[in-house]
């Protein structure tokens, strides 16, 4: 009887931390529906896809990169069907602390950018602890390259992309801005002559001082870490600060919009407050954010208020402009 209860104890405790883990996700919830009907040549979806508005292209499951036999890394790129472009671009990075996660969950705001007139690339890249950092980010700058690579095919502006992400997502969003080759994570994927830099960093609830992060966060926050980077900082501290962008925080990267919840207990809103200083110190372009009663992985009335902002403010610093739909009044 005692062995049985052992037994249950450890079964439970594996559903609560597997339960808790989905809070480092980091990306918003995908609504259920019906899937699109797509080409007979495009892989089979799954059921829950949401549905693609009419007024949009999707084309999935785009391969950007296959390093070897075991592993091919994609892009599901969503494009608005009118216009002959080019468009400004966003390419999407999913959060998950660096060993969970899934492009698919970016649809929901490559939806709404898509709409807006923009070309959402949402990113795989691989996850820890079998690819750990600097794995995530050698992908992401492919991703950029690969991107530039095919502008034509994609109806995308080369001189105008910009680099979205959730939580570990912001990680690499930044880290894509603000190094460049000389600092070592380029990676050896193809497009190497194409530039990996990007004009701007949108990030939410971002993680910039991981360093600080392991300390000040909790027991899922280090077990990431730890996986992600393959160990403490008390061994890897040279590792940490390589992969932190406030390591990096310079006047001649992209401008940056950083948004962030006040109550956010995982990813504590010190991250962003800390690395908004540091750019701005060190003359660079940014905004930050904050979202009063807002904690981590944004929903409703939050999601929708960040969302807006992002899209007002990718349009300012990319140069889109609207033409506002006036309401013309007719009398009966």
């Amino acid at each position: 009887m005692r062995l049985n209860q052992r037994i249950l104890a450890s079964l439970l405790t594996t559903f609560v931390l597997c339960s808790l883990s989905l809070a480092i996700l980091g990306s918003p919830t995908v609504v259920a529906s019906e899937p699109k009907t797509l080409p007979a040549a495009a892989p089979e979806k799954k059921a829950q896809t949401p549905v693609i508005p009419a007024e949009l292209d999707y084309f999935p499951d785009q391969v950007f990169w296959r390093i070897d036999k075991e592993t091919t890394l994609m892009a599901d790129v969503l494009m608005p069907k009118e216009g002959k472009g080019p468009h400004p671009a966003v390419l999407l990075f999913h959060g998950g602390g660096g060993v969970i996660g899934s492009r698919k969950t970016n649809l929901p705001i490559m939806i709404k950018l898509a709409q807006a007139g923009y070309v959402a690339v949402s990113v795989e890249y691989r996850l820890a602890p079998k690819y750990p950092f600097p794995a995530a980010i050698h992908d992401a700058k492919c991703a950029v390259r690969w991107l530039r690579a095919n502008a034509e095919v994609y109806k995308v502006d080369s001189d105008r992309i910009a680099a979205f992400g959730y939580s570990t997502g912001g990680q690499l969003a930044s880290l894509l801005s603000l190094t460049s080759k000389a600092d070592g994570l380029e990676g050896d994927g193809p497009f190497s002559e194409q530039p990996s830099h990007v004009k701007v960093v949108v990030s939410y609830y971002g993680i910039y001082d991981l360093k600080d992060w392991h300390k000040d966060g909790n027991f899922l926050a280090r077990l990431s870490l730890n996986k992600f980077l393959g160990g403490s900082p008390d061994k890897l501290g040279d590792l940490y600060a390589k992969a932190s962008p406030a390591t990096y925080a310079r006047s001649d990267g992209a401008a940056f919009f950083l948004i962030h919840g006040i109550e956010d207990d995982l990813v504590p809103c010190k991250q962003s407050e800390g690395m908004e200083k540091r750019l701005r110190d060190a003359g660079a372009e940014v905004r930050l954010m904050t979202i009063e009663g807002a904690g981590h992985n944004f929903s409703g009335e939050f999601e929708k208020k960040a969302d807006v902002a992002t899209i007002k403010y990718l349009d300012k610093v990319l140069g889109v402009k609207r033409i506002e739909k006036k309401t013309v009044r007719r009398d009966p």
